[in-house]
């Protein structure tokens, strides 16, 4: 009981303590202590419970079994949020290591790639290096996927000023999170319970950028790509459709080329399915919108 009471005494200046200093881990920590000394308290553990001089009666000696102690409740919050934190930082790591971060275009056709490989694979395909070979093959969540990849190129040809580039950010993330969890639950070890903890962390943030996404992208369709703008477009589009070629021929020259010289091989990720996507919907609206506004590159 005096041992009790002094471990009680004790955490409760840590906890004075840690309150003063804003430390709320060793105040929590202190405070669960000093419940656990009250509530888990066991008279057959103190001299004072037992008249035999031949030494206390414990729990032990006195069931036959050795208690097995409860972990307290911070002990177990502590370790969930220590293998969430690990979560959090692998399902991160995955997605640094699938997302493509184009700047802008000119780095698009600053092609990475070894050139020899480039023509190995052209000589061992010919010309229908595209249409065949499992590289190219589409799985089924690619084609769930397509559209958002579509909507990341059409959307983020939009001018700064509007909300499509945000939005192509956010429906980049959600792609991103979304191929990783998939990814994980694909590396599944049976034996081994991680994975499913990591892709469960990538599905929900995945999930967390769909709000976001949902109201960025709906501002910049709304905002920029409304009813009058298709009606103005579509009422004079035998001279509308010339100038947006002309202001965005650059762009649209640059999509073409990757499309012919980047493989699987030579993509950044190797994720085909999402560059061509992206590559369509960012050369698709470039006939129906251009950014009028001058680009000057720092020189």
């Amino acid at each position: 009981m005096l041992q009790n009471s002094l471990s009680i005494k004790k955490q409760t200046e840590k906890m004075i303590t840690s309150y003063a200093k804003h430390d709320t881990v060793t105040f929590t920590r202190s405070f669960g202590s000093v419940l656990r000394s009250i509530l888990d308290f066991n008279m057959y553990t103190t001299q004072a419970g037992s008249l035999d001089s031949s030494g206390p009666i414990t729990a032990e000696s006195f069931t036959g079994q050795s208690p097995s102690p409860d972990v307290p409740k911070w002990e177990r919050q502590a370790a969930m949020d220590a293998k969430i934190a690990y979560a959090r930082e692998a399902a991160d790591k995955k997605v640094e290591e699938m997302n493509i971060h184009w700047d802008d275009k000119e780095q698009k056709v600053a092609f990475r790639m070894d050139h020899d490989k480039l023509q190995k694979q052209k000589a061992r395909h010919g010309h229908d290096v595209r249409l065949a070979g499992d590289d190219y093959s589409w799985s089924l969540v690619n084609y769930i996927l397509a559209p958002v990849g579509f909507t990341i190129g059409g959307l983020g040809a939009l001018p700064s000023d509007t909300d499509g580039p945000t939005c192509s950010k956010n429906a980049n993330f959600f792609r991103s999170y979304t191929l990783a969890g998939f990814k994980l639950k694909d590396e599944e070890d049976p034996e081994d319970d991680k994975d499913d903890l990591l892709a469960i962390e990538s599905y929900h943030r995945a999930g967390s950028y769909v709000d976001e996404m949902g109201v960025k992208c709906t501002s910049s369709i709304n905002g920029t790509l409304n009813k009058n703008y298709w009606s103005s477009f579509f009422g004079a589009w035998y001279t509308k459709l010339p100038v947006n070629l002309a202001y965005n021929a650059g762009f649209m020259w640059v999509d073409a080329i990757n499309y012919i010289y980047y493989t699987p091989e030579t993509l950044e990720d190797g994720d085909w399915a999402y560059f061509v996507s992206y590559l369509a919907g960012d050369f698709s609206i470039r006939f129906f919108y251009h950014d009028p506004t001058p680009q000057r590159v720092n020189i």
